[in-house]
């Protein structure tokens, strides 16, 4: 199983909020054994909360153990490279008001080791210690009240980012956010960059006060008593390992060139454990493949390399290196084509074949592989299939690491009658799928479908719905993935060709755009324009000839997702959202010549409950969820 979680050894809740009686503020209070964690700020509940410098605010600090990282990624439980580390926190739903369309900064702590603190009470705050809004530890004050922290970044520069944001359209969603640019300098650079946690606060422009009131978002907090919704940093990477040797391709043109490549394992397991063959130099063996009906017949093939695209009697295998981590006593070795004859024109056929291990005049395995050939159809067939997990218990005790094999077949499959008909079934290989694992008492997803996806940029939309009533001075503001806040101003005395701006003011030229259904038109070109023609902004407008603007961010990933304001009286401006960050397929089963595999590892389940798994398949362009459910139970101790 491609996923590793750790879970917090710290959290509090700092906040500078008033007390019951609106007069004595809250600084000295400590929240640090509760089992919520709190984001708000509040302006105007009394005339000393009216600004930046005096809104009441509250902030989440978080902390989890990096040398529990550093271990896993040491003694390869872990890759050390093509790793997503991403913050889960689960919201806790709440009687009081949720605000909606906000993000949420994350940033490094950045001066200060700081204590949890055993206090309970977030009503009253009657609770006093520390850590709190003024202390990190006792007689340790914060640099600045509230917790030190570094600023954003640059985010064309991954090496200078210490900070991200994650935004909420509704309010109550959970918070999942890839925070791979604090974990890269904790484990690269501990001295300069030690790790002090994590802070999450609401925006500068927020605590500003131009937004009014954000009250409030509660997330659960280590101590819960619901396991699965304590916060975690889950380390996910893709682990699958594709062994060709059941579904060997014939080289074809009518697939792209990378699905030409077929990849062979050999597993070296003595005693039934991995091991490295010794004696060899450099790790390397060498791979010839010879036809036949019973074993190797006749001379080896000419053979193309998969890797390299040279062509010769034999390949090079060699250790598999997985995210970075060289396997101990897996070689491979890849394979592009085979071409028997010396003028290199014959390849592959649908016949058996033999793959020779060897070095020198010592042979280590021989294996063998049918390969298959693509055809194109005249019918497109709505493929069903039947899956059953062959090797799954009813029972596992927590940490257990079950490595479970998946048969598959076609749902209709009836046996091949030759002159005796066999009834022993193939198993069907599925390229692309997935599992995910649930609690059956209440449907909840404990590790989701990790199907990956590719990065998506965020955007938001302006819609014009009368251009005649859009008014001389009226603003919407935008900002871009960086945080580059530029607020917007019509002019009816600026051609719209000479609009835009930069430093975070832009003007939109409105001369001549008027009203009526021509005048939807030209308002969004003169909108695009002045988007466009800002200097320091990063997004791009486009619009549809008619009465909307879209505008996108120019990079991809949730830190474009912003919120937007508008104080046009005849035109919507929605919030930049959509933006996604690239995710790995870590739920992706591997294959070999027997059919799809998995590792569980039981360790992020709760014991005492019955759990189930599901899969997904990737066909003909969408995913479709498998009706067979596998239940199992996860136990604290063996029960006789």
């Amino acid at each position: 199983m491609a996923i590793k979680r750790y879970y917090l050894t710290k959290d509090n809740t700092l906040t500078n909020a008033f007390k019951s009686n609106l007069q004595t503020r809250a600084t000295g209070s400590n929240m640090g054994a509760s089992d919520i964690l709190e984001a708000f700020v509040i302006h105007g509940q009394t005339s000393a909360s009216i600004s930046a410098t005096n809104a009441e605010q509250s902030r989440v600090i978080i902390e989890f153990d990096m040398e529990d990282i550093l271990s896993d990624i040491s003694d390869g439980t872990v890759p050390s490279s093509s790793v997503d580390y991403v913050l889960k926190m689960h919201n806790a739903p709440h009687a009081s008001t949720t605000p909606l369309s906000y993000s949420l900064d994350v940033s490094m702590v950045k001066t200060n080791a700081w204590n949890e603190g055993r206090g309970l009470d977030m009503d009253n705050y009657s609770d006093q210690g520390v850590s709190n809004w003024i202390f990190a530890s006792s007689g340790e004050d914060w640099d600045l009240p509230g917790g030190d922290y570094y600023g954003v970044g640059s985010n064309s520069d991954p090496t200078n980012l210490f900070s991200s944001s994650y935004f909420f359209d509704n309010g109550d969603e959970d918070l999942e956010l890839n925070i791979n640019f604090a974990v890269d300098k904790w484990r690269t650079n501990k001295t300069t960059y030690p790790n002090y946690g994590l802070i999450l606060k609401h925006t500068d422009p927020i605590i500003s006060g131009s937004s009014g009131t954000y009250f409030t978002k509660k997330f659960f907090g280590r101590t819960s008593e619901f396991f699965l919704k304590r916060p975690y940093v889950e380390a996910r990477w893709n682990s699958c390992r594709k062994d060709n040797r059941g579904n060997f391709v014939v080289s074809s043109s009518m697939i792209p060139s990378s699905d030409n490549v077929n990849i062979l394992y050999l597993y070296n397991m003595p005693r039934g454990q991995l091991t490295n063959i010794p004696g060899l130099v450099n790790d390397t063996l060498s791979v010839k493949i010879f036809s036949g009906s019973t074993g190797p017949q006749g001379d080896a093939l000419r053979l193309v390399d998969g890797l390299t695209g040279g062509n010769g009697l034999f390949l090079t295998g060699g250790l598999l290196v997985e995210n970075g981590n060289v396997q101990t006593g897996i070689y491979t070795c890849s394979i592009a084509s085979a071409l028997t004859g010396a003028t290199a024109s014959e390849v592959f056929s649908t016949e058996s074949y033999f793959d020779v291990w060897y070095t020198g005049s010592t042979e280590f395995h021989t294996g063998s592989f049918t390969p298959q050939s693509f055809a194109a159809s005249e019918v497109l067939f709505n493929t069903q299939y039947i899956t059953t997990i062959t090797n799954l218990d009813d029972s596992y005790i927590k940490g257990q690491k079950p490595d479970l094999r998946v048969f598959t077949r076609k749902k209709d499959w009836a046996p091949t009658i030759y002159t005796v008909a066999s009834q022993d079934i193939e198993p069907e290989i599925i390229e692309d799928a997935y599992y995910r694992v649930f609690r059956t008492v209440d449907g909840g997803d404990v590790i989701p479908f990790g199907t990956g996806s590719i990065a998506v940029a965020a955007s938001a939309k302006i819609t014009i719905l009368d251009a005649g009533g859009i008014g001389h001075g009226e603003t919407f503001t935008l900002i871009d993935t960086e945080g580059t806040t530029t607020v917007y101003t019509i002019n009816g005395g600026v051609l719209p060709a000479n609009g835009g701006g930069s430093g975070g003011t832009a003007t939109v030229g409105f001369s001549g755009v008027g009203g009526g259904t021509a005048g939807k038109v030209r308002a969004a070109d003169a909108i695009t324009k002045a988007i466009n023609n800002t200097t320091d902004a990063t997004y791009i407008a486009t619009d549809n000839q008619i009465d909307t603007v879209t505008i996108t961010q120019a990079t991809t990933g949730t830190d474009g997702n912003r919120a937007s304001e508008s104080t046009l009286g005849n035109a919507t401006v929605s919030n930049f959202s959509g933006g996604t960050n690239a995710k790995k397929e870590y739920t992706k089963l591997s294959y070999d010549v027997s059919g799809n595999y998995f590792n569980l590892d039981t360790s992020v389940l709760d014991a005492g409950y019955i759990y189930g798994i599901q899969f997904s398949y990737y066909i003909n362009g969408k995913y479709e969820n498998q009706k067979e459910i596998f239940k199992f139970r996860v136990d604290d101790e063996i029960n006789e």
